[in-house]
């Protein structure tokens, strides 16, 4: 016979949230802020590894892989995409550093973007997080600019059926809750201060912010675009931070294994 407090477990356990978040790109101080926000503080310098967080209702495994895309990561994504949230990390102040143009911008994005999107093309959710927007510069030089970046990766996002979110730190977790239980909702207040949930835009919303913005051309642009994984040598000597990704990897591959 079930005992009360049995019973009682299994009606909590059901309405907890599991949810998987997979952190990529961006730089290791943006994963450890990222991090931090859940709650999360045994975190150093070096935040590549796996994380678990309570938050409200929900219980998050975060697995972080912080800069460039590299190779190596592959045969550990391919495990982890299918039951993830992808989460993209970008830094508005090195996508809207100085000789600002669109040309610019638009290659900052792709170099950035465009390896981690290429390597999890078979994720089922995925989002653009961009941190540090408030810390640009908001002035009548770099405002146009500022709404490019949003409209390229909102174009972006739209068309990999993602979500959007510039973002202010006090908004991070219950923006990333809402979009695991699928209830976020639109909200554009303010430059830093977007959240654009999958589904919800379009080519009309986005030509709001400036109607000249060629969505179709763009698009085409990006989707043309190649960019080259760097590769390292065979006989090169490790660094630092590819020693650390290869102990990851192994430390990952572990996991999976044992399971």
């Amino acid at each position: 016979m079930t005992s009360l407090k049995n019973l009682l477990e299994s009606v909590s356990q059901e309405e907890q949230l599991q949810g998987q978040l997979l952190l990529v790109g961006g730089e290791a101080a943006d994963h450890i802020r990222f991090l931090n926000a859940f709650g999360i503080r045994d975190v150093s310098i070096t935040p590549y590894g796996f994380h678990f967080a309570k938050h409200a209702d929900v219980h998050l495994s975060v697995h972080s892989f912080a800069g460039d895309y590299a190779t190596v990561y592959q045969p550990v994504l391919d495990k982890l995409l299918s039951g993830s949230l992808v989460v993209y990390i970008l830094d508005a102040l090195e996508l809207l550093k100085e000789e600002l143009t669109q040309e610019s911008i638009f290659k900052r994005v792709s170099a950035s973007l465009k390896p981690w999107i290429n390597a999890c093309s078979k994720a089922s959710r995925c989002s653009i997080q961009v941190h540090n927007v408030s810390r640009v510069d908001y002035n009548v030089k770099s405002i146009a600019m500022i709404d490019y970046l949003q409209q390229l990766l909102r174009l972006i996002m739209m068309d990999q059926n993602g979500s959007v979110l510039f973002f202010q730190d006090t908004d991070t977790p219950e923006d990333i809750v809402q979009l695991l239980k699928g209830s976020a909702e639109l909200r554009i207040k303010d430059y830093d201060n977007v959240f654009v949930p999958s589904g919800s835009d379009s080519y009309g919303k986005i030509k709001l912010l400036n109607e000249d913005f060629d969505c179709e051309g763009t698009l085409q642009n990006w989707k043309r675009i190649e960019v080259v994984t760097k590769e390292v040598p065979a006989n090169a000597t490790p660094t630092k931070t590819e020693d650390l990704r290869q102990k990851y990897q192994d430390f990952l591959r572990q996991i999976h294994l044992a399971v």
